[in-house]
């Protein structure tokens, strides 16, 4: 598969299973408590001529003295990815535990992130 091929289908599984989908929250259990598990069930429909597609982005960013990972949502317009806000899910080395936001924004030639760590 070429690989304009292999991101189309990418974006198109993404935008089915994250676009058109409808979460429903399943009850906490007895009392409500904060410590209960949760449980939810997410119907996704496709839309076959979406003019939007959505696609979840996985970043691991690596220096001489740790790592950060960063998760979330990259919104896609005419086949451009749009700027979005992802989550840090956490790092190593001197990121341990690392938590925050990254901004993500796109130029002709670079992808932009922006790390802002609580």
């Amino acid at each position: 598969m070429h690989r304009p091929a292999q991101w189309a289908a990418v974006i198109a599984a993404a935008a089915a299973l994250a676009a058109c989908g409808t979460p429903r929250v399943a009850g906490a259990g007895p009392g409500g408590s904060a410590r209960a598990v949760k449980t939810l069930a997410y119907y996704a429909i496709p839309e076959k001529h979406a003019e939007q597609t959505l696609a979840n982005c996985l970043v691991t960013a690596v220096w001489n003295n740790g790592s950060l990972t960063v998760q979330g949502v990259i919104g896609f317009k005419s086949r451009q990815p749009e700027p979005a806000v992802l989550a840090v899910t956490g790092g190593t080395g001197r990121f341990d535990g690392a938590a925050g936001t990254a901004g993500v924004s796109f130029t002709k030639n670079f992808k932009i992130l922006t790390i802002k760590l609580k």
